[in-house]
């Protein structure tokens, strides 16, 4: 008899249009080698922008895993002046990953959420982040 493997959603980089080719979203293959090799079913989620989408994925999986990339969170989302070494992510990459959090967290999925996953759940949670450590 085999068993059943969770689903977990596992959200990708994304970044748009450049002057010299179209926009690009990737996943970093060690995300889903490790929900693999921890029994999960990966699941890929694109960073769609309609909130119908979004929920449909979110129906799909039991967990999720918010990736981490070199960029940051937008700290004027969080009324907050930003700081010269702050490289703010694409709106759409950080819209989509913000929505896929909250809707875990309102139904209080399990999250792994890696780096600026990590700092975007403390947002969402009311924590706070300083931008720059000197």
């Amino acid at each position: 008899m085999s068993t059943v493997r969770p689903m977990v959603g596992i959200t990708g980089d994304f970044r748009p249009e450049r002057y010299n080719g179209a926009a690009l979203s990737w996943f970093n293959t060690g995300y889903y080698d490790c929900v693999s090799a921890a029994g999960g079913l990966p699941f890929l989620m694109a960073p769609v922008q309609q909130d119908d989408d979004i929920l449909r994925m979110m129906d799909t999986v039991g967990g999720v895993v918010l990736s981490g990339c070199t960029l940051d969170l937008d700290p004027t989302r969080q009324k907050q002046h930003q700081h010269p070494s702050v490289r703010v992510m694409p709106r759409r990459r950080e819209d989509f990953d913000r929505r896929v959090a909250e809707l875990a967290i309102q139904r209080k999925m399990p999250i792994l959420a890696i780096g600026s996953g990590m700092q975007l759940v403390n947002v969402l949670c009311g924590g706070t982040l300083y931008q720059h450590i000197p």
